[in-house]
């Protein structure tokens, strides 16, 4: 694939939902380098995966979404994917980062439960060492992969050395890592060293709920629900959307099924410790009820949304004032399933059984909404 760089209307490039996806190829030299307002200061070196790059700044939905977040400068469709543009030069060095076998990899499309899991599978990797948890971050635990291409610089600077690529990098073995990334961004070595790979779920009237009030404490999205739902739907919010590739990019993922455990947000909710002993069995580790009881009462949620060490409040709290940022909120905000109910209008439910009639035929994943 040729490095692309194009403007055209969002709704010519948005992707197909009965798409193919894999794992990204080896890389191969690109013809020439990114123009300079595409990226950072580093230019695409001999070696670097190309990738399909779409300027979608001035469609109509991003315009609309624009008016919205005024601190962003714009928003490119990186294979097929909504990012702002400063997240290119982070996702190109991506394609190319070093994976190891024993390397235990967490996936999710945002707000969809991946701070919880991170948590629970750090702890049960750990030998249940829940002090340890209660004074360290969990992102220190567990980084998260692409921070540096979704972050404001300002506020990499304040919480790592270097940028989250090098911290994960640097990483002690065997490393947890969090990404939010769809499969086609992910690094092309994991379809050859297959590392352990988590992957969690949510139905997405609750993703689109729970992304909402993200952005609004976050970034400083001043928009009302409803244009948020129809560019949510649109596939047309920041960042990772479209939805439905997303999710179909991990359905279709060739790797060794020993190697991969899927699970859904909604069944943590209801069976917490069955799920733990799936994840622990998952992972190579034996515990017996009883052991398992602390690690229930740590992250029972209103444990964890007053945990410092998961709650973000700190960072949350730096960005907003850097923003002017004035709405009120918590990053772990509700940890429940149906709040949709509270939200969507008759119509946007009716919206939304489309996009589930699509998950279940081309994800082939059930939708049990409660």
């Amino acid at each position: 694939m040729s490095e692309q760089i194009r403007q055209y209307p969002m709704s010519t490039q948005k992707p197909s939902f009965s798409m193919t996806v894999s794992l990204p190829a080896p890389p191969s030299p690109p013809a020439s380098p990114l123009p300079p307002s595409l990226h950072d200061d580093d230019d695409v070196a001999e070696g670097d995966t190309l990738l399909e790059i779409v300027d979608i700044t001035e469609t109509p939905q991003i315009a609309k979404l624009m008016e919205h977040l005024p601190l962003h400068k714009g928003f490119m469709s990186v294979e097929g994917f909504v990012f702002p543009r400063t997240a290119i030069p982070h996702l190109r060095r991506i394609q190319n980062f070093e994976v190891y076998e024993d390397d235990i990899w967490i996936c999710s499309f945002p707000k969809s439960g991946t701070t919880w899991l991170q948590e629970i599978t750090w702890c049960l990797q750990n030998n249940l060492d829940l002090e340890t948890a209660r004074t360290v971050e969990s992102d220190t635990r567990v980084p998260f992969l692409e921070f540096s291409a979704i972050a404001p610089p300002v506020l990499i600077k304040k919480n790592m050395e270097g940028d989250s690529i090098s911290v994960v990098e640097a990483a002690p073995r065997p490393r947890i890592i969090k990404s939010h990334l769809p499969v086609a961004l992910l690094p092309w070595k994991l379809g050859q060293v297959q590392p352990r790979l988590i992957h969690i779920t949510r139905n997405p009237r609750d993703v689109c709920v729970s992304y909402y009030y993200h952005m609004q404490i976050a970034e400083g999205y001043t928009g009302p629900f409803e244009r948020w739902a129809e560019l949510f739907l649109e596939g047309c919010v920041p960042y990772y959307t479209p939805f439905v590739p997303h999710l179909v990019g991990f359905r279709e993922l060739s790797y060794d099924p020993g190697r991969l455990l899927r699970l859904k947000y909604e069944n943590l909710k209801r069976d917490i410790m069955g799920e733990l002993k799936r994840i622990a069995v998952f992972l190579g580790k034996s515990y017996n009820e009883d052991q398992l009881e602390g690690l229930v009462e740590h992250q029972r949620f209103a444990n964890f949304q007053s945990n410092p060490m998961v709650n973000k409040r700190d960072k949350i709290k730096f960005i907003q004032g850097l923003q002017g940022n004035t709405f009120t909120g918590t990053f772990i905000r509700k940890g429940i399933v149906g709040d949709w109910k509270n939200h969507l209008s008759q119509d946007q439910v009716d919206e939304f059984e489309m996009l589930e009639q699509k998950i279940v035929k081309e994800a082939k994943v059930g939708m049990k909404l409660e």
